[in-house]
């Protein structure tokens, strides 16, 4: 017989020395007397199934909290708003927009929104500050594509699709790639163009400089980048440059404007014949 605390033959253990002087029993690993094939036979069982556990135990996480998800009905409900709307600002109304005359239960937002927010009367409120021309917010926004930002609102196990296009408003003037642009222009040349530059805009549509938007020219001087007919030649005796305003303004009801700097310098040639007078010789 073995000594309590000592290794039985085909078994491994351990026995630890306790406080009172008794030994423990000891624990042991019950494999040991197996064969090799068949303990790693045996593991090998364990592990599968430990896996095999394992992931039924995630499926059945991500099919309760994605149920909402695979059980809900879907309907949808589209609405408008005007970027850089106001805070808590109304959108629309959930049940009323689905039909119903009040409220039958709560909505929910899944996943929830940084642009928008359900209160309890079933109200699409404003939560952050929404600007169309944000890459973040309408990523797919352009001049002929609307911004449209989607929402699922759950009611028990009712999915709600919320369509919401986000309208363009006059928030941006045009902006010239340069504030300051310098011309040359030889003098006396009654065929020259000089190509101005082009300004941009943020907004769409009669917001923008597509549609409606123009262009002034103010400066002091017969200055014109195209001669018109019968107008005179630049004459660099005259003046060695001309300042000019390009100014852009967009087609917005309140037009919203930016003025490019235009520096025209005339180049002298050679259109003078030298003059002599009594006054040049000595007496």
């Amino acid at each position: 017989p073995k000594e309590r605390g000592e290794p039985v033959a085909g078994l491994e253990g351990r026995a630890n020395r306790c406080d009172n002087g008794h030994d423990e029993w000891p624990i042991w690993r019950f494999k040991p007397w197996l064969s090799e094939q068949s303990s790693a036979a045996i593991d090998l069982r364990i592990l599968g199934t430990a896996m095999l556990n394992s992931i039924s135990l995630v499926a059945l996480l991500w099919a309760i909290s994605c149920a909402p998800f695979i059980l809900a009905a879907s309907r949808e409900v589209n609405f408008e708003c005007d970027e850089e709307t106001d805070l808590n600002a109304g959108v629309g109304n959930l049940w009323r927009a689905l039909g119903s005359p009040s409220r039958l239960s709560d909505f929910r937002l899944m996943p929830e929104s940084p642009y928008f927010k359900v209160d309890k009367e079933s109200n699409v409120r404003i939560r952050g500050r929404i600007d169309r021309e944000d890459p973040v917010a309408c990523p797919d926004a352009g001049e002929t594509r609307p911004c449209v930002i989607e929402l699922n609102a759950f009611s028990d196990n009712d999915r709600t699709v919320v369509r919401i296009t986000i309208k363009d408003i006059n928030d941006n003037a045009p902006v010239f790639k340069e504030p300051q642009k310098e011309l040359i222009v030889e003098e006396g040349d009654t065929n020259f163009q000089c190509p101005l530059d082009a300004a941009t805009d943020a907004d769409i549509g009669d917001n923008g400089m597509l549609i409606k938007g123009h262009y002034f020219l103010i400066g002091q001087g017969a200055l014109y980048l195209v001669l018109a007919e019968g107008a005179q030649a630049l004459d660099y005796e005259t003046a060695q440059q001309h300042l000019l305003n390009l100014t852009a303004c967009d087609g917005g009801l309140n037009p919203n404007c930016t003025s490019q700097r235009l520096i025209v310098r005339v180049r002298d040639r050679n259109d003078n014949a030298p003059i002599v007078t009594p006054d040049a010789w000595p007496a």
